[in-house]
């Protein structure tokens, strides 16, 4: 699955259209109140689309430090996508479990769907998580109604490059996305 994370790790666009920024001191996140930042949104999610033929993207929306909005007239109503907004969400959002346990029972239980991705077992870039732990996960946890088991449609295992390199692949890596692979194979 293809990912642009936004609003937040998206400072780098505001080289190039210092417009997404909220203010010269605050290039980070995105300015979420100008149309502008939409547009060029929606122009690369458009580049994207036909690149990657997914039926869904992942918009991050994590980790938003929200300190420059608080200070920006304009912008001072956004926090952590699902955490804040579950009511205001499109009922076909998908939630990615990516801050720990308790995160897709609260999303199924209000109707959404959700991707299991604890970063404390399934980011492949904390090396030290053997693959017994990444198996031993349960993406079902605190679920207890079928219809809502139902909702869970999947896992990711997520990697970043600036913590792993190559040796780290066939001894670290591969065996844990493996794992986490054979467990969501049910």
């Amino acid at each position: 699955m293809a990912e642009v994370d936004v609003p937040g790790h998206a400072a780098s666009w505001g080289v190039g259209y210092p417009d997404l920024w909220p203010s010269p001191f605050c290039k980070q996140p995105l300015d979420v109140s100008k149309k502008f930042t939409f547009d060029v949104l929606s122009g690369i999610l458009t580049d994207m689309r036909k690149i990657f033929p997914f039926e869904l993207f992942h918009l991050g929306g994590d980790e938003v430090n929200t300190d420059c909005w608080t200070n920006t007239s304009t912008v001072n109503k956004w926090e952590e996508t699902f955490n804040t907004f579950p009511s205001k969400l499109s009922p076909q959002t998908v939630v990615h479990n990516w801050l720990g346990p308790g995160v897709c029972p609260k999303a199924v239980a209000k109707g959404f769907r959700c991707i299991f991705s604890n970063q404390g077992v399934w980011y492949l870039d904390h090396l030290n998580v053997p693959w017994e732990v990444v198996y031993d996960a349960d993406p079902l946890e605190g679920i207890q109604k079928a219809s809502e088991k139902k909702l869970v449609i999947g896992g990711e295992v997520c990697m970043w490059g600036e913590t792993a390199d190559t040796s780290d692949v066939q001894q670290t890596i591969w065996p844990r996305a493996a794992a986490a692979a054979g467990l969501l194979h049910y």
